[in-house]
């Protein structure tokens, strides 16, 4: 048997529903008694929890799952770890091969722990979890009815790699969502500063037909950063327009671009600060782009950053000798 290991997707739902079913009438494995159809397990694929299959020739074998442990955010690193294989692949490495695949893709993803429960009868998961570093923590007796019988479960838990640093990836969380905020305070700044400078005419006025206005590249900065940001990291809908961001003609006066910009700057370092390390490292489509946290702040700040130098580049065409510049360098040590 040749066992290949991937992420799982949509399209292995049913596969994954037969092999589930198996389980759930073999009764050794879960509490569960209602079979499940492709559209149960379709939902278990929310973007947040890794799901692996193992295929032979093409055909899933086994499968290992991840739920939410509990709703806390407290809990938000722990999953709960589920492992089944088909009777007809069974002690052939294919559980072993999806187990390790789910730890490494949960590592990969940002969690501390897994955790999960067995029959005490269920020796052969015992086993082969025991062998992948999990820990029998205890036993919850009568922890529930399966067919009108009592039956207990062991408890166990695997911590992760990485799980002995948590303090220290939290401040490192903190100090990226700290940093980029940094940035964006800087650069909206830099931009109010040209933006008194000009009337609105000047914000509005485009350089050639083919070119943006100062007007346009504001209403562009706050649709990408909402949209990356706000929405992207955050959490929030997603209500961008982006074609309306380079078609307004104007005049929107700099009064309200100043408070629509500041509105969602705001908003942005309000979805910074709240991003933990997890939330950094899981994946996500943004803008038909499929990301983490973290590249979506790599990307929506510098892009924010680069727009800003733009504005200042055409304010100061607009106003040549008259413009004022926001710093000056006064002494030896910045460069005067």
């Amino acid at each position: 048997m040749t066992i290949q290991v991937r992420p799982a997707d949509l399209a292995d739902a049913l596969a994954i529903a037969d092999i589930y079913n198996q389980g759930i009438e073999d009764r050794v494995a879960t509490f569960e008694t209602r079979l499940r159809t492709a559209e149960d397990v379709a939902a278990w694929f929310d973007g947040v929890h890794p799901n692996v299959v193992a295929e032979n020739d093409g055909k899933v074998i086994a499968f290992a799952s991840t739920s939410t442990y509990r709703p806390r955010d407290c809990y938000k690193g722990i999953a709960e770890a589920s492992v089944y294989v088909a009777r007809n692949a069974r002690c052939r490495g294919a559980g072993r091969a999806v187990l390790q695949a789910l730890i490494t893709a949960c590592e990969r993803a940002g969690y501390w722990k897994l955790v999960s429960r067995v029959f005490p009868e269920n020796v052969a998961s015992r086993k082969l979890i025991g062998s992948l570093g999990f820990r029998e923590v205890g036993v919850y007796q009568k922890h529930g009815q399966l067919d009108g019988v009592w039956r207990d479960v062991i408890i166990v838990e695997r911590l992760l790699i990485g799980c002995e640093n948590i303090p220290a990836t939290a401040d490192l969380a903190a100090a990226i969502g700290s940093a980029a905020s940094h940035e964006l305070t800087k650069a909206l700044d830099r931009i109010k500063h040209c933006l008194e400078q000009l009337t609105d005419e000047q914000i509005w006025h485009r350089p050639s037909k083919s070119m943006n206005s100062i007007g346009n590249l504001i209403l562009h900065l706050c649709g990408n950063l909402h949209q990356w940001i706000v929405a992207g990291v955050g959490g929030e809908q997603d209500v961008r327009q982006r074609p309306k961001e380079f078609s307004e003609r104007g005049p929107i006066s700099k009064v309200e671009l100043v408070r629509h910009l500041d509105e969602v700057v705001a908003q942005a370092h309000d979805a910074l600060k709240k991003s933990s390390a997890q939330d950094l490292l899981r994946p996500r489509c943004i803008q038909g782009f499929d990301v983490n946290g973290l590249e979506a702040i790599f990307d929506s700040v510098p892009h924010f950053r680069g727009h800003t130098q733009e504005i200042i580049h055409m304010t100061r065409s607009l106003l040549g000798d008259a413009y004022k510049f926001a710093w000056v360098p006064s002494t030896p040590q910045e460069g005067a």
